[in-house]
């Protein structure tokens, strides 16, 4: 959540981000990935900050497959902006993501199953 003051991408935002795309390597984290910048309403408003660092998240390469400015608190805001997006993204796309990840988690398999062969080769 931005603040209402000025706002930039901290260090500890990106290092979270890399960390995760490092991590999480079976299926790139942009196919399935949404930035969600919570946008509090009211005397401290900070959809300004939103916005700014919505325009620069390809600067710091996070890399995701949109990003949404909500109120998180609202639960109508949340419902449509958030939650029936990412799952409208997803029901579109499950069963390509879905393939992405079996194949690379077979490619892993087959990777470990030629290491066994070789170290029982050695052994033998």
């Amino acid at each position: 959540m931005p603040k209402s003051t000025d706002d930039f991408w901290a260090k500890e935002d990106v290092e979270l981000y890399d960390m995760a795309n490092s991590a999480l390597i079976d299926l790139p984290i942009k196919e399935w990935s949404f930035m969600v910048l919570n946008q509090i309403s009211g005397s401290s408003d900070n959809r300004r900050n939103c916005e700014s660092l919505a325009a620069t998240i390809s600067e710091k390469h996070i890399d995701v497959q949109d990003f949404i400015i909500a109120d998180c608190a609202n639960s109508e805001q949340a419902q449509t902006e958030i939650l029936d997006r990412v799952l409208h993204y997803l029901g579109q796309r499950v069963e390509v993501l879905d393939r992405q990840y079996a194949s690379a988690c077979q490619d892993r398999l087959i990777q470990l199953q030629r290491s066994v062969a070789v170290e029982l080769e050695k052994a033998c």
